[in-house]
Formats: C-alpha cells, structure tokens, sequence
C-alpha cells in the first residue's frame, strides 16, 4: 500500500475511530465527574459532538473523512456487538427469580403510575394539538408511542448503579424504586417486541402470529434445554477450582448464537442476549464470565454504541416548527410521570423526600429507550429530527435527575446527626445490635456460638444482623435481604455455601429465640467496607463482628488449629478500612473454632473466656462485650489485669505537649481503675468470675503470663489498643509484628505460637464523651443491671 492513504481502507480507519472516540469519550467522563453525570452521558454527547452539528460546522472536513455514514459499518458492528455483551452482562446478574419474588404491592402501583400516566397523556396531548392547535404532526401517532412509551423506560442498570453510589440500597426509597424499575423494563422489552412487529411494513396476521410462536418457543428452549445444561456445567467444577476455559468458550459463543436467533425469529438480537445472561445462575460461572468479558465490553466496545447513537442524532434535522409538538409532548409526559409516581409514594405514607427521590429515579434513562429509539429509527418509522429530539430529551433528563438526586440525598443527610454508638453507651437492659460478618460456610459455627455467648439473659437482648459478603467483580454492590420463609434450592439438589450460611443462622434463630436478620451484600472487596459500615449506620449497630483475614487450620470445627492455611489480602483490606470507617466499635474475630454445638439454647453452652485488660478505651469496650457472658450457667470469665512496672524516668524536660500527654493518661487511668472498681464490686459473689493481676516490665513477661492460661481458655477477648507499641510492657514485639491491624496484643495472640483458642480484638469507637465522671457514671449504670 505504499503511497496509498490509509484512511481509504477500513480496517486503519476503525482503528482511528475508535481511537478517536475513546479518548473523547473518557475526557469527557473526566470533565463531568465532578457534576455526577453517568458514563453514557459522556459517551452519547461524544457522538454528538463528532456529528454534522458540532464537528463538522467547525472542521466540516473531518466527519467527511473520518466518520462519514458510509465509512462508519465496522464501527457500528461492533457497536452492537457491544451492546449485545453488554446486556448479557446485564441478564447474567439479574437474579429474576428472586428479584420479582421482593417485588410488592407498592413497587407495581408505582409502576403502573410510571407507565400509565405518562401515555394517557402523550395521547392526550397528541389529540389536543391535532384537533384544536390544527399542527400538522410529522410521525402521526408514533409521537403518542415516543412520549408515552419510550419515556416510561427506567434503566434498571444504570439506576442500580445511581442507587448504589447514593447508599439508597437498604433505603425503602431505593428499593421501590429499583423494583418498580425492573417491572418497567420487563414490559418495556415486551413492547420493544411488538413495536418490531408493528412496524413492519411485511407483517401480516399470520406472520406475526409466527413470530410471537417462535419468540415463546425461544424463550422456552432456554428454560428447559439451556439452563439444566448450564447447571450441569456448574457441577462438573469442583468448588473453589477456575472454571474451564472451554466451558467460557461455549457460553460466549451461545451469546452470539441466542442473539443470532433472536434477530432471524424477528426479536432485537440484543434481546436474546440477555434471555441468555438471566438463566445463567448466579455463581462462579457468573463470575468466572464477567471478569473475561466485562472490561473489554463496558471499556472498549459500549462507548461505540452510544457515540454511534450520538452520530445517528443529527442535531441539523431538529427543526422547530416541525418538532415543537413532540418536544411539548415529550416534556408534559415527563411532568406526568414524575408526579404520579410522587403522589403514589406520598399515598403509601412514604416522605415527600422519599417521593420525590423516588419520581426523580423513575425518570432516569440509559439503554433500554436508546435501543427502542434505534430500533424505530432504522425501520424507518421515525424521521431523523424526531429521533434527535428524541436522544437529546434522553441525554438531558439523565444529566439533570444524576446531579438533582446526589444533591437531595446529600443535602438532606448531612443534616441528620448520628449517635455513635458503642456497647459502653448501651444499657445493659437495652437491645444490643450486633452486624455479623461471614465470607465462607468456615466460620460461622464459630459466630454462632459467640453471638449464642452474648445474649446472657432477657433482660439484656440482642439482635443480630448476619452479614454473607461475597466477592463481586466490575459491578455495582448489591444488598439482598433474606426472609425466614424464603424458598432456597430444590428438592433434592444441594444448596450452594450461601443458602448453608443462611440456613445455619435460621435455625439458630429457631433454636435460641434470638431475632436474626441474614442479609447477603455483593459488591467488590474495594467497596465493601462502605456497605457494611452504611448497614452498621442505617440499623444502628453497637458492634460489628469481621473475620480475620487468615483462616487457621481447623477453624471452624472445634479443634485447635496450627499455622495460617490461607490468606486473603482483600478481606485484610476490607478489614483495615471498617477500622478506619466505621460508626460504631469493632470486633475482628481470629478463628481457631470456639467449643459449642451451634443450635443449642444460648443457656447451654460452654466457654472458658479471658478478658485481658491493659487499660483504655478499647479494653473497657471489651470488659463491657464481656460483661454479657457473666450470666450464663456454663461460662466463665477470667479479667486478666496487667499493670506496668515502674520504671526509672529520664531527666527529660517536659514540654507542654508532654505534660498534656501525661495529664491524659493519668485521666486514662483513673477512668480504668473506677470502671474495674464498679465491675468488682457488682461481681465479687459471683464465683464464675475471676480476677487476677500480673505487674510486667516487659513483652517477655507478658507472653509468659499469657501463656500460663492459655490452655484453660477457648476464647481471648482484647482490646485493639495501638497505644501499647509504644509502651515499655510490649518491648521486642514490634520487630516480627505481622498484623499490626490487630494491636500489639492481638497480633501475638494470632501468632503461630498461640494455637489454642479464638482471639476478639475490639476497638471501640471514640465518640464526644470525653470526660472521666461520664465514663464512671456509665459503667455504674452498665453493671448495676448486670446481675
């Protein structure tokens, strides 16, 4: 090709243009970051911008050239190669089932006033220019389908993911608004349907009748032939093996061959993408697909599908004495529908704030009303102005609801105060919220028999939140809740790990009275902190429980356990940011399986507990957690006390700094000594509690003590206590120190020359009281209930 141009041949000229656009496109994402607008924002006005009315009035040249319709087949291809990924994505993580089993009365009434207003009044409207107004109206009815129909679409994914960044998902706001979401995209697909089929100038009767015959044989195929295969696959894959490369190969490959007969039987090809994304069950194959797929289709191969649409809306055919009448439609079916799904909400006793967050949502666009768009556009049926008036009300409502909703949520929650709360503060008659995390089946006899420790007697309740996190590549978190009678698997198949996890606290529920709550959160390791921490905030939690990053060996089966067997730097991490993050105290729990049968009353377990206290804040948190254990016939507690040797003092001079220092840890200790004082006396005739004291000068005598009760005790609870790097009582520790994360006595206890028992570390959240007589007067009231 020597002295040929490039551009005059297509494979150089998609490179370019798709090069072109994707800078383009991530500048912009860049640029309008900070207002909150969504990706496909960015990308349509990329489009637009690359069109006839932007580019091509300033260097007409280059659309000319680079992006002229007739050079723009590749990039179109794989545009909706793209989209048809895209929304297998989509399909693959959409739990149908479950999703529509959440679904009540409120999210379908909003659904309906989302849906049904909006039309009754583009007709209307469309009625009223025609006979009164004498507008001649270019597309005849289809301005009644554009402004009622099209309009009426909520895009469920990119309003998921609005939901999520705004922590609405616990919120009763949010999930209506994502359930009613899901029914408006379920009938909007079966609209998509039937406008392909009434837009065809070839349909006839029969031939439509063949096509809805050939769409439900489709779909049933699917059901019945595709997912038993899928789930054949799944159990062919050991637990916690990859998954096998041929089995990801066959299941990209159905995702062209579902789009392919989608497309041939007169249904949107993307359409039988996502039929195939939702039979595949949520799992490792779900995963295993998204991490091939999801990065190359949502980076590289979706933005052209909306710069495509942006290049489609030519801006230059918007013609206002043509179009006013769909403009005044599109913006009277919007009104409609924003306020009937307001005063439904209001209806169901729901805030005003709540309402109009929830009409705000509904309003939201994305993909679902650009392929209906498209899908119009090519059959012809819609002219090229309207189709521009058409994606530009799209792009501008999307860029105006994403801003509005952020600063509503925010501009109202920054106002509401939360009490920070920890077990100290709580009444020993009050209820105690605990949020349990698990990750793995592994752990959770362990929680169990702890959280069984904890609730001593009536008149000192709990109430537990039980927590599954797993692990989600690429998406938006997800928060499912769990309801007792929820129907989990089938007869005679075996349930995965988390319907065992669930189950297990179900029936622990069953067996002690206890209320549980099992909750399942799915979102990335680099997001999960802000889920749990957002739970702890919204149900008011005193304490939350982590697992330890390591798993031991035999943790989770009652026997001691040696060395660490496996690590997991993400869970570490998730670790360090709840420290770090959260509203309330927190209590990592390092497993080496606590003696217990999980299912017995909370009065018939047995445990041998040491509290050792070192003083401050954290430790008086975990004398208060320990407190609760006291009533319980089979528990016992050992409060081991170790008070630092005097040492000889440098002739330093002391500085204000320095002397401030030293005022507040003689505060510290008083504090210390008044809080032990009160629990003594409270608990001297109790003889299932011991007290001891050893005087330490250094960390070896302080391991040795250690030590020396170490085999009579299943169950270490310490204070995090960063402080004790730096004391005189830890020295030689901090040089083969492995999980700061832990304090400097937690991090021992961890150790690989500990074995025998379960170590909690707590630190309790530091809150505004700050005063010694505030301390003293809480810990009289705490354990003058405690017996």
């Amino acid at each position: 090709m020597g002295g040929d141009m490039p551009l005059d041949f297509a494979f150089p000229l998609f490179v370019i243009q798709i090069s072109v656009v994707l800078i383009i496109s991530r500048t912009l994402c860049f640029l309008l970051r900070p207002f909150k607008q969504p990706r496909v924002v960015a990308e349509i006005l990329t489009g637009i911008l690359l069109g006839p009315a932007v580019v091509g009035q300033l260097f007409p040249s280059i659309p000319e050239k680079l992006l002229a319709p007739e050079s723009r087949s590749l990039l179109e291809t794989f545009a909706n190669l793209g989209l048809i990924y895209w929304l297998f994505l989509v399909g693959i993580h959409l739990d149908l089932g479950s999703l529509l089993k959440k679904v009540g009365m409120k999210a379908v009434v909003i659904s309906i006033a989302g849906t049904g207003p909006p039309c009754a009044a583009s007709a209307a409207m469309y009625l009223f220019l025609r006979e009164y107004t004498k507008t001649p109206i270019p597309d005849g009815p289809m301005v009644i389908f554009l402004g009622g129909v099209v309009l009426s679409v909520s895009s469920f994914p990119i309003l998921a993911r609005m939901i999520t960044e705004l922590k609405l998902l616990n919120s009763e706001a949010g999930n209506l608004a994502l359930s009613s979401s899901i029914i408006v995209d379920i009938v909007m697909w079966a609209m998509l349907v039937v406008s392909g089929t009434l837009t065809s100038s070839k349909r006839t009767g029969m031939s439509t009748f063949w096509g809805l015959t050939c769409g439900v044989s489709f779909v049933m195929f699917l059901v019945f032939v595709v997912q038993p295969a899928i789930a054949w696959i799944v159990k062919r894959t050991p637990e916690g093996e990859t998954m096998n490369e041929a089995y990801i190969c066959l299941i990209l490959v159905g995702v062209l061959a579902c789009a392919f007969v989608a497309d041939s039987i007169g249904l949107r090809a993307s359409l039988g993408a996502f039929a195939f994304g939702v039979v595949i069950p949520p799992g490792p194959l779900a995963n295993t697909v998204t991490e091939k797929v999801e990065d190359i289709t949502t980076g590289l191969f979706l933005p052209l599908f909306f710069c495509v649409t942006g290049l489609r809306a030519d801006m230059l055919k918007i013609s206002t004495s043509e179009q006013w009448p769909l403009l005044v439609v599109l913006c009277v079916s919007a009104t409609v529908k924003a306020a009937a799904t307001w005063l439904v909400a209001v209806a169901y006793e729901l805030t005003s704030r709540d309402g109009v967050l929830i009409a705000l949502l509904m309003n939201t666009k994305g993909v679902l009303d650009i392929v209906m768009l498209n899908r119009l556009f090519e059959k012809k049926a819609l002219s090229a102005g309207s189709y521009a008036v058409m994606v530009l009300t799209s792009v501008t409502l999307t860029a105006i609801i994403s801003p509005a909703t952020f600063f509503l949520f925010k501009r109202v929650t920054s106002f509401i105060p939360y009490k920070h709360r920890t077990v100290q503060r709580e009444k020993m008659d009050s209820e105690l919220r605990i949020l349990s995390c698990v990750y793995n089946l592994r752990c959770v006899p362990t929680i169990i028999n702890l959280l069984e420790a904890s609730c001593s007697a009536r008149r000192s309740p709990i109430y537990i939140y039980a927590l599954r996190l797993v692990q989600l590549t690429g998406r938006a978190s997800m928060l499912i809740v769990h309801t007792s009678n929820q129907q989990r698997g089938q007869a005679g198949r075996a349930q995965d790990e988390n319907d065992r996890i669930i189950t297990a606290f179900e029936k622990y529920h069953e067996a002690s009275g206890i209320p549980v709550q099992a909750l399942t959160s799915i979102s990335p390791y680099s997001t999960m902190h802000e889920d749990i921490c957002g739970l702890a905030e919204e149900k008011r939690i005193a304490l939350i429980i982590l697992p330890f990053h390591k798993q031991l060996a035999g943790a989770g089966t009652g026997a001691a356990g040696g060395g660490a067997d496996a690590s997991n730097a993400s869970v570490r991490n998730v670790n360090h940011n709840v420290l770090a993050t959260a509203p309330c105290s927190v209590g990592i729990l390092v497993d080496r399986g606590l003696t217990g049968t999980m299912g017995l009353s909370s009065m018939h377990v047995s445990h041998h507990v040491a509290l050792l206290f070192f003083g401050g804040p954290d430790d008086r948190e975990a004398l208060c957690y320990s407190a609760r254990f006291v009533e319980h016939e089979g528990i016992s507690l050992t409060i081991m006390r170790f008070i630092a040797g005097s040492v000889s003092k440098a002739t330093t001079p002391v500085h204000d700094g320095m002397q401030q220092l030293l005022q507040d840890e003689e505060v510290e200790k008083e504090i210390d000594e008044e809080f032990l004082s009160q629990f003594r006396l409270k608990t001297v005739c109790d003889s299932s509690i011991m007290y001891n004291e050893a005087v330490i000068y250094n960390g070896e005598e302080m391991v040795a003590a250690i030590k020396a009760i170490e085999s009579n005790h299943d169950l270490f609870i310490v204070g995090r206590n960063q402080k004790l790097w730096e004391s005189p009582v830890t020295s030689g520790l901090t040089e083969w120190s492995e999980c700061p994360e832990l304090g400097p006595v937690g991090d021992l206890l961890a150790s690989s020359d500990f074995t025998a028992a379960s170590v909690l570390v707590i630190q309790q959240h530091q809150g505004r009281i700050d005063a010694a007589f505030n301390y003293s007067n809480q810990v009289k009231e705490f354990v003058g209930n405690a017996k």
